[in-house]
């Protein structure tokens, strides 16, 4: 009697047969799972998975040809037409590259014309099949956010260098500045190829271009060790036209490196801008170019050099605000307000003799551009809609005739009323309900506004109470005792643990350690009882001084705040 052929499992017969290619099938998939799986906090050496996982396909090869190392030797003599002949396509292929480059020499006239093409060519292809299509315009994308107005400010300073040379363009390199619509690759082609054909006027051109555009055309593109690639053009600067503001401006990056690094980085000048440079930058200021006042407002150059004196600093202020440049309007605004949050504010407060002008401050807010924004509409919520129009109506500042309603409402517009920066719109909103300023007074509401306040922004709330009764509320002595605490508490970093404290909606619950969650959910309980057990006038007492530093954070102008009517009282 025959015995019945054992079945074996069809896996395993054909792992059996073809090992290696299912180890690859199998291995490298669930290699490449773990390696997604694994997080920042894991023991795990990511980088070393990371070598296993590109070098196992490579290891598989080398142990399959190993092993059959005869079989592929014998079917490499069988088929040897068919190689020879694939070695020869092969190399007919490589054998063209140099002879490309030999074309391309002679067709461009030299090496350093074919090099100078060559990289040209590789960054326009690079931002031609980019996500979005950065040859339309310089720096689109970027600019997308902002209202119309600005935007067009921001593609006019990066294309003005093109009105100086309007009448001896083909269209192909003009804009349109109602589209943003300007193909600076092709202008650039058309520019390059008459450059290495021997036009000075292309040459000043490519020499003229702005820096944004001067980055796009750096190689290697997008790496700190870039070179301007029509670099070699600018050896000839100091005999072209100076006359012209946009050559003028070039020049003066050309003579000091500093201007073009503070233009991108807005930090301190390492060492003195040269008098030669900052010549030239001043003339092509004066002639109208929007490059060369932007760069002469710079803090690190107006506070820094005594002959940008306040008369000339305000002309470009003025000049650029009206033209819409961001910058410049809101830097102007907040100095007219007396609010001193950067150094271009306070130059610009100090040129207007420390004084405010809160009339014009409302007027640029009320005529601020909105409209426009190809990416969202600006809601009223806008901080620049709500909370800051409405502390002109709650202090009656300026012309702004004191309006307790309106302000209440646009208060009530802010999606930042709790939060520990800006203006306190929460704050406000509990003491006017305290105080039935424009609103019917509700002081259970305004009591209950005050403990959302609290228990949202303990450690700011702590360390800035001057009432006491914070501290009269917990165990802790001192702001700096909880502090300690929650180092006690929490075992992660120190940073997460107060970004959660000021505000949970921010920091993942995953990185926060539960010890400390009870345990800022016992303190919130406690703090909010307290307060709730206390009379009216203790919680009045802390939004008004919870008010003042907040308002003292905001203007950073201690003079001014001092004499400010920060709490709104009847003028």
């Amino acid at each position: 009697m025959k015995k019945g052929k054992s079945k074996k499992n069809w896996f395993k017969v054909q792992f059996e047969k073809h090992p290696y290619i299912y180890s690859a099938l199998i291995g490298w998939p669930i290699l490449y799972y773990i390696l997604l799986i694994i997080d920042d906090n894991s023991k795990v050496d990511a980088e070393v998975l990371l070598i296993i996982l590109l070098s196992f396909p490579i290891i598989i090869f080398f142990l399959w040809f190993r092993k059959n190392k005869s079989k592929v030797k014998s079917f490499y003599k069988r088929n040897n037409k068919i190689f020879n002949r694939v070695y020869f396509y092969l190399g007919s292929v490589f054998s063209l590259i140099p002879i490309a480059c030999i074309v391309g020499i002679i067709a461009t006239g030299s090496v350093s014309n074919f090099i100078e093409r060559a990289k040209f060519e590789i960054n326009a292809a690079v931002l031609t099949y980019s996500e979005y299509d950065y040859c339309q315009s310089p720096d689109l994308i970027a600019y997308s956010g902002y209202p119309k107005d600005n935007r067009i400010y921001f593609f006019k300073e990066q294309t003005q260098y093109i009105d100086y040379f309007e009448n001896e363009l083909p269209g192909l390199i003009l804009r349109d500045l109602d589209l943003f619509n300007v193909n600076h690759c092709i202008g650039t082609r058309y520019l390059l190829k008459e450059a290495q054909n021997g036009s000075e006027l292309a040459k000043e051109i490519l020499v003229a271009y702005p820096p944004e555009l001067r980055n796009w055309y750096s190689f290697p593109w997008d790496t700190e060790n870039n070179k301007y690639i029509f670099s070699r053009y600018e050896k000839n600067i100091a005999n072209m036209d100076l006359d012209n503001p946009a050559i003028a401006y070039s020049y003066a990056v050309y003579l000091d490196k500093n201007l073009d690094e503070v233009w991108w980085s807005m930090d301190e000048i390492k060492s003195p801008i040269k008098p030669e440079a900052l010549k030239y930058l001043k003339q092509s200021a004066e002639d109208g170019y929007l490059l060369a006042m932007s760069t002469l407002t710079l803090s690190s150059l107006s506070k820094n050099y005594a002959h940008i004196n306040c008369d000339n600093f305000m002309k470009y202020i003025y000049a650029l605000s009206e033209k819409n440049s961001l910058i410049a309007y809101h830097n102007l605004m907040n100095a007219y307000m007396g609010k001193l949050s950067t150094d271009m504010n306070k130059h610009i407060y100090k040129c207007l003799n420390q004084s405010p002008n809160f009339s014009k401050a409302f007027l640029m807010l009320s005529d601020m551009p909105f409209n426009g924004s190809s990416r969202s509409t600006v809601k009223k919520s806008n901080n620049l809609k709500s909370s800051v129009p409405a502390i002109f109506y709650l202090y009656g500042l300026g012309d702004v005739e004191q309006n307790y309603d309106k302000a209440y409402e646009l208060f009530s517009y802010s999606d930042d009323k709790i939060n520990n920066e800006g203006i306190p719109d929460h704050a406000y909103l509990a003491y006017m309900n305290y105080m039935g300023m424009g609103v019917q007074q509700n002081q259970n509401k305004g009591k209950g506004l005050t403990i959302e306040l609290i228990k949202t922004n303990i450690l700011y709330s702590l360390k800035t109470d001057k009432s006491g009764l914070l501290q009269s509320c917990t165990n802790f002595d001192n702001y700096e005792n909880f502090r300690r605490e929650i180092r006690k508490a929490n075992k992660l970093d120190n940073e997460i643990s107060e970004k959660y404290i000021d505000n949970d909606r921010y920091v993942p619950d995953e990185e926060i350690n539960k010890n400390l969650m009870i345990f800022l959910s016992d303190i919130r309980n406690t703090l909010g009882q307290c307060l709730l057990n206390s009379d009216h006038e203790v919680s009045i007492k802390f939004l008004e001084g919870y008010i003042y530093n907040r308002v003292s954070e905001w203007f950073q102008n201690p003079e001014l705040v001092k004499n400010l009517n920060y709490l709104g009282k009847p003028n």
